[in-house]
């Protein structure tokens, strides 16, 4: 058991089923690398008033890197597309939490 937040894992988009994935599963697509939330930082989300803000705040702080590129995902952060808004954001809020279907995450 890792009892470290930052844990990462490869997500992939699935359209079919509108959700993030792990990398393995999902024939096609950009990989997202995500990482858990620490236990302050997930506080934080919850103190916003706006569900818009939690969101930008959660995955501003979740997404590492689009494509193995840190640029790219302050790039998506900055102008994300709507549709995959809320499942990233559910996948990052999820594996934090310890509720996601994801395989174990590596350092």
């Amino acid at each position: 058991m890792n009892i470290l937040a930052g844990a990462k894992t490869d997500l992939r988009f699935d359209p079919a089923d509108t959700d993030f994935k792990p990398q393995s599963e999902v024939e096609d697509g950009p990989v997202f690398t995500v990482q858990t939330l620490d236990y302050f930082t997930a506080q934080g989300v919850l103190d916003e008033d706006k569900d818009a803000d939690k969101i930008r705040v959660c995955i501003a702080a979740g997404l590492v890197a689009i494509d193995g590129d840190a640029a790219k995902a302050k790039e998506f952060i900055a102008a994300p597309k709507a549709t995959l808004v809320n499942p990233l954001f559910d996948a990052i809020w999820q594996a934090t939490w310890g509720n996601s279907e994801a395989p174990e995450a590596s350092e």
